[in-house]
């Protein structure tokens, strides 16, 4: 700080050089960690001092949470919902990294590891909770506030829909922030004001596609796909209804994954392969369990996935992933997974009015559906087969408890599974009898 004709001016100061004495602003070494940088002043001591004074006026509008240079750090006070939040963006983050480190390296003081798809989940509510409480004090933020914030975020969309689960999932952050608060001492322990935000858990999922055990839906999917020019999105709905991975895993599958099946049971190994070809299968590591699970693939799923490595291993260059964008022939990147996914599901719900003049019939049945539902497809299928839960887990990658925990979420009482029961607990109906009776003796009907 130079002390110059009688006036501190903080971060002024002057140097000897060859050239005679020039004037510069010097930020503190507290101000240089948050970005601020030196500044040439020149050799004129009132310009100098009053430039130095105009930066100083930026420091201290910083300071209050104004303006800033682009490069200069955003100041976050303790005590603060910034604070509070810059710390739980790293407590998630290290947890995601424990989570990609083998077992035996995880920290187990570090709290459950988060999967990548849980931690985007956890930043995406602090994203929206950041632009709420921004600049704003943690003892401020008080229940009858979370309340209202829960009101907002229950506001209809420009579709008229309520966004239940964005709130719920947004809220439970909330609460979760609070908590690592109170670990940090920010705020006494018992003084979470979201610790009960008053909003019903939105309930769980049950669609299913084809719940009647046909193929309507996914060949209506497919017929979408297709026409958008994206029939690569049918056959990942084909992979998922078949053994029930999530998108991202599927979207992973390269032609490392692609291998012979070898079974020691030869009854099961003939049953699969068919015509004495060699069984074949994918093998992948699950995401949720980190378990690799290897599943025999049969026909005629088996030749489209086979037709599509062939085409894409002959492009130039040679693409080993499975499902690849269309349009341009790289592997496919989530967003635009979904996004494709979307178009070709409206397509076929709605076609347009050329194809309708073709032909193609509108199938409002699968605007209650997600490519997510697949999972549950592929266990209800296992359900409707009477499949043990480690059966089921074989398939899916999922432990045993886990299985058993989900039966109620991922098995709907569907029309399908009715009928199943009527059959078994009353037997055939006597027309299909007679049928049956008729086939026997050559009668006419």
């Amino acid at each position: 700080m130079a002390n110059i004709l009688g006036k501190k001016i903080p971060c002024l100061v002057s140097k000897d050089t060859a050239g005679g004495i020039r004037y510069y602003w010097q930020p503190s070494a507290a101000l240089s960690k948050h970005g601020w940088k030196a500044i040439s002043l020149g050799q004129d001591l009132v310009a100098a001092i009053s430039a130095a004074e105009a930066q100083n006026e930026k420091v201290t509008s910083w300071r209050e949470g104004g303006e800033k240079p682009r490069e200069v750090a955003k100041i976050i006070r303790r005590a603060t919902m910034d604070d509070m939040i810059d710390g739980y963006r790293k407590e998630i983050a290290e947890r995601e990294r424990q989570y990609l480190l083998p077992a035996v390296q995880r920290n187990p003081t570090l709290g459950e590891p988060l999967s990548p798809n849980t931690a985007k989940a956890y930043r995406t509510g602090l994203n929206i909770i950041e632009q709420w409480s921004t600049g704003v004090a943690i003892a401020t933020i008080t229940k009858e506030r979370v309340i209202k914030l829960r009101n907002a975020l229950m506001q209809p969309n420009d579709d008229g829909e309520i966004q239940h689960h964005r709130a719920h999932n947004t809220l439970r952050v909330l609460r979760q922030l609070f908590e690592h608060g109170i670990r940090r001492g920010l705020l006494s322990k018992d003084a979470n004001p979201a610790v009960n935000f008053e909003l019903a858990t939105p309930p769980p999922r049950d669609a299913v596609w084809d719940e009647d055990g046909g193929r309507a839906d996914i060949e209506a999917f497919a017929r979408g796909a297709e026409a958008i020019g994206y029939p690569s999105l049918a056959l990942a709905v084909e992979i998922a209804e078949y053994y029930g991975q999530r998108h991202a895993d599927i979207l992973k599958i390269s032609r490392q994954h692609w291998k012979p099946v070898h079974l020691h049971d030869p009854t099961l190994m003939d049953a699969l392969r068919g015509d004495d070809e060699e069984l074949m299968g994918l093998t992948q590591r699950q995401g949720k369990t980190k378990k690799w699970v290897g599943v025999p693939i049969v026909r005629p799923l088996r030749t489209r996935i086979e037709e599509a490595f062939k085409r894409n291993l002959a492009m130039d260059p040679p693409q080993t992933v499975l499902l690849l964008d269309d349009k341009t022939g790289l592997p496919w990147t989530t967003r635009q997974f979904h996004r494709q996914f979307a178009k070709a599901r409206d397509w076929a719900i709605n076609p347009p009015a050329e194809a309708r003049a073709k032909g193609a019939q509108p199938y409002p049945r699968l605007a209650e559906l997600e490519f997510r539902d697949l999972r549950r497809t592929r266990v209800v299928r296992a359900l409707e087969k009477n499949l043990e839960p480690g059966l089921i887990a074989s398939i899916t990658g999922h432990s045993i408890k886990t299985i058993e925990a989900m039966l109620e979420i991922y098995g709907p009482r569907t029309t399908r599974q009715a009928a199943i029961a009527v059959l078994a607990m009353h037997g055939r109906s006597e027309k299909a009898a007679d049928h049956g009776e008729q086939a026997q003796t050559g009668s006419a009907a």
